[in-house]
């Protein structure tokens, strides 16, 4: 008989998915959404671009971009005594802070 052992660790946690964001234009802020279907709810960890940015217990985040850019979102599931799950990411989208203020606040043309 002959055995076969995976050199791959399987993480067979419950992990968040469908993950959405949208960027209302009169905030400028990323609003996150996702679904998780598990008994036990975990303490959700928020990555962008894969640094950690925010924990939350609901299924949604929002996060105020610091300028226009490219930015990648994941979500994973903290577990108490389990560790934590995979991430659900989301391909890359062009969002940032649509309510970024100009300077100065206000122009004028002097004709003279």
């Amino acid at each position: 008989m002959m055995t076969f052992t995976s050199p791959y660790e399987t993480n067979a946690l419950s992990r968040p998915f469908d993950l959405v964001a949208e960027v209302p234009f009169e905030t400028g802020i990323t609003e996150l959404s996702w679904e998780y279907e598990d008994a036990q709810l975990p303490a959700f960890l928020i990555f962008t671009d894969n640094e950690l940015i925010g924990t939350t217990e609901e299924q949604t985040y929002g996060d105020q971009l610091p300028d226009y850019g490219v930015f990648t979102y994941s979500i994973t599931a903290a577990y108490e005594d389990d560790g934590e799950s995979g991430a659900c990411p989301m391909p890359a989208f062009n969002g940032g802070a649509l309510n970024t203020p100009v300077e100065p606040a206000s122009l004028y043309q002097i004709y003279g």
